[in-house]
């Protein structure tokens, strides 16, 4: 099981990602013309969807990425680029169309019930926070795991409900401008928080980057790689000698870090 600054880590991040302050203005405007007890039982069914949708990308995330035969590093690599992006778009306070475009916001002011679709998903529960909960549902397969991951859902889905009830009272008191600043902020922790963990997937996808590598990895690749591209070249004594001196100095270097990391540390 993981310790407990890594599920503070996934909290923080769900609610970032999820970022239930800029879900407010759209909330206000799709419930216009609702009465109070509409807007409660609106804001009600779209957290409880949000935690059922989150909770189903828990449970059954990881087996439908097996079906298609996705990879966990490479879907890591893939959210992490996408969660990145839209932490850039809320630094800058501007629309993600990852979440919502303006046609699918358009067609919304003509449905009945706006609860699950469009604000549980794809506006709340979008790609980028389906993706955070199968990336931490797989770094353990323990029950106590799932419990916790379940129950920082469960938390993230009350922080919605609570941000939806008060929706007209925070509008009011923070405005388009707090509300932008809140979202700056939540942008500002998002980026890094869930990109951090993408480097240390990159090496099953991409073998010659990360750091665990051993000392003859990288020179080792280095020296095919001036192979290949004398050999491409012309095929001289002279490319053969600088072939030849390149591969010296990569083995010499090889061998010199090597003999430095075996060294006792004082």
């Amino acid at each position: 099981m993981l310790n407990l600054n890594e599920y503070l880590q996934l909290l923080a991040g769900l609610v970032s990602v999820v970022n239930p302050v800029g879900a407010i203005p759209t909330f206000i405007s799709l419930t216009t013309n609702r009465t109070p007890e509409d807007r409660r039982r609106t804001a009600i069914v779209c957290a409880s969807a949000v935690a059922m949708v989150l909770l189903v990308a828990l449970l059954l995330g990881e087996p439908i990425l097996r079906f298609f035969g996705i990879g966990i590093p490479a879907f890591r690599v893939a959210g992490g680029i996408l969660v990145l992006l839209m932490g850039i778009s809320m630094l800058r306070a501007s629309h993600d169309r990852a979440r919502h475009t303006p046609e699918e916001r358009a067609e919304s002011y003509d449905k009945e019930s706006v609860a699950v679709v469009p604000l549980a998903i794809p506006l709340l529960s979008g790609p980028g926070a389906i993706s955070t909960a199968i990336v931490y549902a797989h770094m353990e397969h323990s029950l106590a795991h799932y419990l916790l991951v379940g129950a920082v859902i469960l938390s993230v889905a009350a922080i919605v409900l609570a941000a939806l009830l008060s929706a007209p009272k925070l509008a009011l008191v923070m405005g388009r401008t707090g509300m932008n600043v809140v979202t700056r902020v939540m942008g500002l922790i998002l980026a890094p928080s869930r990109w951090s963990s993408s480097p240390r997937d990159c090496p099953p996808c991409f073998p010659f980057w990360g750091k665990r590598r051993n000392a003859h990895s990288r020179p080792a690749w280095l020296i095919s790689t001036a192979r290949r591209g004398f050999s491409t070249t012309a095929a001289g004594p002279a490319s053969r000698r600088s072939s030849q001196v390149i591969e010296n100095i990569v083995r010499s270097r090889a061998e010199t870090a090597g003999m430095n990391a075996a060294k006792p540390t004082p």
